[in-house]
């Protein structure tokens, strides 16, 4: 199982989305669901849309099924190794 980051930008590369930056965001469900949010640029103001899924297992299943490649960016004051 993969680690999808919750709440963190990433660049994606490859698949219909190359180029884009996409961000899970967890929703308040009970098992939690997720959405995925997706935009031009790392500030989310344009080109928005949004998928949504109902568990981890399916974002998980999403992603790797989009053929996504994603580079996640730093938090702000993080180094991410």
């Amino acid at each position: 199982m993969t680690v999808i980051p919750i709440g963190r930008v990433g660049e994606i590369a490859g698949g219909e989305e190359d180029g884009r930056f996409v961000k899970i965001k967890q929703l308040p469900d009970h098992p939690p669901s997720y959405l995925i949010l997706l935009a031009q640029g790392p500030d989310f103001a344009e080109g928005c849309g949004d998928y949504w899924v109902k568990d981890s297992e399916d974002l998980e299943e999403f992603i790797n099924e989009a053929w996504w490649s994603i580079t996640w960016l730093p938090l702000d004051g993080q180094n991410i190794e």
